[in-house]
């Protein structure tokens, strides 16, 4: 091969690389462009125009308030009721019968029942359902026991001196709590109060818990919030054009006098250029 064909082979190839390079860098400017288009599309054009009223929001914890664990049980309904000095009346009664200036003794008092409530008494001891994981009481029921009378409640001349009521566990009145009188009337001569026993189970806790205190939907702008129709699309454009083209024309002044703040806004064509807008309290 002479030198000159071998300039002609050397041109030939160089001519067809430039011709590839053209190429392929024209095809990359083509996708940069369609890529930046893209990007810079505004969100309405590929959603459309948002015409949904409601307002997105998503529940926080702000939303919600605590509520501490509490104790709703049927049995805080039930009352315990033991008589007591108010359940009775007394009457000073003359029990002599001498024909003498009666002095006090010669009378004795007498106490009436007239209280219409059944002594009744709902055992219970607090345990670890009556508190909460704080440690503070949340039971709603009084503490009320079994208490039998035994040596320690009698003096050594054998009077009773306990101050506290027997209590038993005497659910209800038998055969033994009842007598027949003269007149053959069943009367109960039983003194002890009828109980009931409740302790706590799972189902009378309510733990803590949250609430909703919001008032706000919950609300997240999907596809049916959007409307892409020409028509919308178009009037929606055409409404930011002419907002843009009023901020365009408009001055913006601004003042403070003390903690009053003014604010003034006014056509670019109002005021002489270089006006300052000053506030006097």
């Amino acid at each position: 091969m002479n030198i000159q064909e071998a300039i002609r082979n050397f041109l030939k190839k160089h001519t067809e690389k430039r011709r590839w390079l053209k190429i392929v860098f024209s095809l990359g400017v083509v996708v940069s462009l369609i890529t930046t288009a893209m990007m810079t599309l505004p969100a309405r054009a590929q959603t459309g125009v948002l015409v949904c009223e409601k307002e997105e929001h998503s529940h926080t914890d702000e939303c919600y308030e605590k509520v501490p664990a509490a104790i709703e049980c049927a049995y805080a309904e039930k009352e315990t009721h033991l008589h007591d000095d108010s359940c009775y009346t007394e009457e000073r009664v003359l029990v002599c019968e001498e024909d003498h200036e009666h002095t006090d003794e010669c009378y004795e008092t007498r106490r009436t029942l007239t209280c219409d409530k059944e002594e009744f008494v709902l055992l219970h001891t607090h345990d670890e359902n009556c508190y909460d994981s704080e440690g503070n009481l949340i039971c709603p029921l009084e503490e009320h026991k079994v208490h039998v009378h035994d040596a320690s409640c009698y003096d050594e001349n054998g009077e009773l001196i306990c101050t506290e009521r027997e209590v038993r566990d005497h659910p209800e009145h038998t055969e033994e709590c009842y007598e027949t009188d003269e007149e053959g009337n069943r009367v109960l001569i039983c003194d002890l109060p009828l109980t009931e026993t409740h302790q706590h189970t799972e189902e009378c806790i309510v733990p803590e818990h949250e609430v909703l205190i919001c008032d706000r939907e919950e609300h997240t702008h999907t596809d049916e919030c959007y409307d892409s129709s020409k028509e919308t699309v178009e009037a929606f454009e055409a409404e930011q054009e002419e907002i843009t083209a009023e901020d365009d024309n408009t001055v913006v002044f601004e003042g403070t006098a003390g903690d009053v703040r003014v604010t003034v806004k006014a056509d670019k064509d109002a005021f002489p250029e270089g006006t300052v807008m000053t506030v006097t309290p």
